[in-house]
């Protein structure tokens, strides 16, 4: 059974993680909506921006924020807890 102290971390960074992706989503949306608007509904481009959105999240996620998060995480000592 995991401490309180780990469900607490791992609710915390998820609580980042959302953080960080729904204002990035929401905002391309909105850009995707006012392409598909002047493009005279094309769905094609509204989409083309919807991907992209979630290729960038995806691309910072894993080159970024996952690395960010293991360098402050082993600094703190926190995979040392886990281990004992």
């Amino acid at each position: 059974m995991p401490s309180l102290k780990t469900v607490k971390l791992v609710g915390y960074e998820v609580l980042q993680f959302a953080c960080l992706c729904v204002p990035i989503f929401v905002v391309l949306e909105r850009f995707a909506s006012l392409m598909r608007f002047v493009r005279s509904n094309d769905t094609t481009a509204y989409w083309l921006v919807v991907a992209v959105s979630v290729a960038y999240v995806t691309t910072v996620t894993l080159f970024v924020w996952v690395p960010v998060k293991f360098f402050i995480l082993k600094s703190r000592g926190f995979f040392t807890d886990i281990t004992n």
